[in-house]
């Protein structure tokens, strides 16, 4: 569930690819869309663009009129479900992460691909993350590794976990100096 940047509507996901936006105070649906047909994993509201970021397992992408439910674009898609995704604070790029390992980092405004690198081989991304001032993002992927990466995908630093564990996160700090891996 979402809150939309002016506390007038909420969205709500659901398993099979739906999402419904109900007004707030009288909780009358006002729409719905179908992003896909597997389970919305992801969904926020974008404040600069007034839509709805919506990211589905199968592995759908796309952004949303948040006051018509009209698709506004569709994102180019992974080969293999989508695992993680997340948006810079300042809104205009999306981290994604697939089964596959791959990862992509989009300009959230076109679509465009700034960063496209498979960088586990036969283990997928389990999270991504941007530090507090975007400057660096963080993949973590499955056997107890994560990836540093400076704003342009490039500096990359690795991270690793000596007890083989599966790595299920990794985020930044809230003042983004340290990475934080679970």
């Amino acid at each position: 569930i979402r809150v939309s940047p002016d506390k007038k509507t909420f969205a709500l996901a659901d398993k099979s690819g739906y999402c419904s936006v109900w007004d707030i105070d009288t909780y009358k649906l006002a729409f719905y869309f179908q992003s896909g047909n597997e389970s919305l994993f992801f969904l926020n509201y974008l404040k600069k663009s007034n839509s709805i970021l919506a990211g589905n397992y199968d592995p759908v992408l796309s952004r949303w009129n948040a006051t018509t439910g009209k698709k506004e674009l569709t994102y180019g898609s992974h080969n293999e479900r989508l695992a993680a995704l997340q948006l810079s604070k300042d809104e205009k790029y999306i981290l994604t992460a697939s089964r596959d390992g791959v990862v992509r980092k989009m300009e959230a405004a076109t679509g465009k691909i700034v960063f496209h690198k498979k960088l586990f081989n036969n283990q997928w991304a389990t999270s991504v993350d941007f530090s507090a001032n975007d400057s660096l993002f963080v993949v973590a992927g499955g056997r107890a590794s994560s990836v540093v990466f400076n704003a342009e995908g490039g500096d990359e630093t690795t991270l690793s976990d000596a007890s083989g564990s599966y790595e299920s996160f990794s985020k930044f700090s809230p003042n983004g100096k340290y990475v934080l891996h679970d």
